[in-house]
């Protein structure tokens, strides 16, 4: 398994760990030419910035180009995710893929200018962020199908 992750204050990371397998930061590579992986199973986890990827994230999905068998995507966010895995779902058909498994976790709201850390470190228990996490293991080693976007469509 292999898992690219976008991270800017730790917390895609510590889902990208958790889940598993061999990391590689979008940042590092995002300047390579070749932007070609082949793997069983490829993640991507990423935070969302105002209801969207970021734009690292948009530029590594404009160039890169992945081959296998399942690919999953995870968002982390503070309060309401938005149509980041849309947006990630029209690049992916771009570039003659999708994903299989997409998610994301409620984490916190981490947003210096608006919100106070000690409110939103006292909020974690109630997003319940480990249960999530294993939940979301659980189903991408079983091989689930999932997409956020339908279940949000109805």
């Amino acid at each position: 398994m292999t898992i690219f992750y976008f991270t800017a204050t730790g917390n895609s990371l510590a889902v990208a760990k958790r889940i598993g397998g061999k990391l590689i930061s979008i940042p590092q590579i995002i300047d390579f030419n070749n932007l070609h992986y082949k793997d069983d199973v490829i993640g991507v986890v990423f935070p969302v910035y105002w209801w969207n990827l970021p734009k690292m994230v948009h530029h590594f999905f404009d160039k890169v180009s992945f081959d296998a068998n399942y690919i999953f995507a995870i968002s982390t966010n503070g309060s309401s995710a938005g149509g980041e895995m849309v947006s990630l779902q029209i690049q992916a058909k771009k570039n003659g893929y999708s994903f299989a498994y997409t998610n994301h976790i409620l984490m916190l709201d981490n947003y210096l200018p608006a919100y106070d850390m000690g409110t939103q470190i006292e909020r974690l228990p109630k997003k319940h962020v480990t249960e999530h996490r294993r939940g979301i293991s659980k189903f991408i080693y079983s091989y689930k199908t999932y997409s956020v976007i339908q279940r949000r469509l109805g």
